[in-house]
């Protein structure tokens, strides 16, 4: 931006120029005033700036991403490495990586977070088995100890009256985490497909532990739902945006025609772990509805031991009103390792 003003040197016709714009309007001493603003005025800024460019080639590509290391799976606690255990699993079950659930193509996108709530989640793609998983971070930061003591409800719709009875409700710190995230977090999911391909052709995978599984909960019930609407965050009876000015048509290229409703993956499963009560009856109740009817498989796996999934409960004080929690989906409980697993 030229910001530079070279000073004129001959500025006889604006000063003329303003000393009769100035008498005209408040005679001589108008004439004064006029005068001296055109001895003052520079004009225009004017002059010529030189750019060097360089341009970087872009490298040639496999954009059918056929020829790619395989993804090493990272985490676990001090001691246990998740990735380890899964690689011996693979090889103790038959030998062969390709039957696994990841086969040999697993590779993660991105990590969504954010800095204020610190709600974050893992996004990984397997093209070969057109699969996208969704795995939401649990209780790891003060915030989320903030967070996870909440006991207020908030209309699952926003804009719905919350007061209501009937107003589907959740968690406030689940959904106000889950707000800030969600929308950039599907615009990445629409965008995780192979050139060429779309959501439809993808199976979606959504998985969580203890908050984090309240969170894929309430991930899966949107879009479930809605599909994967990227012109908003969570629920709202405020119009969306367009979907598809979003990311995903930047990165693919892609063209969406105009009025088209969301898109839906091929299916949508959600296996959570240690998850907290999410919601009240209603939410449940919606859940429940979506199970085989946008939701294809769901399990909530519970350690009986694990205290977190008993919270929040239900309570009826003066400071809060009555506010319920109860879960949602089939339960598979764990009562002690080598017993057998009993579903419910």
């Amino acid at each position: 931006k030229m910001s530079s003003k070279p000073r004129i040197k001959d500025k006889g016709g604006q000063l003329n120029l303003g000393m009769m714009a100035g008498a005209m309007v408040a005679g001589p001493a108008g004439a004064a005033v006029g005068g001296i603003l055109g001895s003052m005025y520079e004009g225009q800024v004017r002059g010529k700036v030189e750019v060097e460019l360089k341009y970087t080639p872009i490298p040639q590509v496999d954009l059918k991403l056929s020829k790619r290391d395989r993804y090493q799976v990272k985490g676990g606690l001090p001691g246990v490495e998740w990735g380890e255990l899964y690689e011996k699993h693979v090889t103790k079950a038959d030998g062969n990586a390709e039957s696994a659930l990841a086969g040999t193509d697993l590779e993660f996108c991105a990590f969504v977070t954010h800095d204020d709530t610190g709600c974050s989640c893992a996004i990984y793609r397997i093209l070969e088995k057109r699969l996208i998983c969704v795995s939401f971070r649990g209780t790891c930061a003060p915030i989320d100890l903030v967070t996870d003591a909440t006991i207020a409800q908030l209309a699952w719709v926003d804009g719905e009256d919350v007061e209501s009875s009937d107003t589907v409700k959740v968690h406030s710190g689940f959904r106000n985490l889950l707000e800030s995230i969600s929308r950039r977090l599907k615009e990445l999911m629409l965008a995780a497909t192979a050139p060429g391909e779309d959501l439809s052709e993808y199976d979606v995978l959504v998985t969580g532990h203890s908050l984090g599984g309240a969170l894929a909960t309430c991930f899966v019930v949107d879009v479930a739902e809605y599909g994967m609407d990227a012109g908003r965050g969570l629920p709202q009876l405020e119009p969306s945006e367009a979907w598809w000015n979003s990311i995903a048509t930047t990165l693919t290229g892609k063209k969406v025609q105009v009025g088209v409703p969301p898109p839906r993956p091929k299916s949508l499963k959600v296996y959570n772990f240690g998850s907290p009560r999410v919601g009240n009856d209603a939410f449940c109740k919606k859940f429940d509805s979506l199970v085989g009817n946008g939701i294809d498989e769901a399990y909530r796996v519970v350690d009986n031991q694990d205290v977190v999934t008993r919270f929040p409960r239900t309570m009826n004080a003066l400071a809060f009103g009555n506010i319920g929690y109860d879960h949602c989906g089939p339960t598979v409980l764990i009562t002690e390792l080598g017993n057998q697993i009993s579903k419910q």
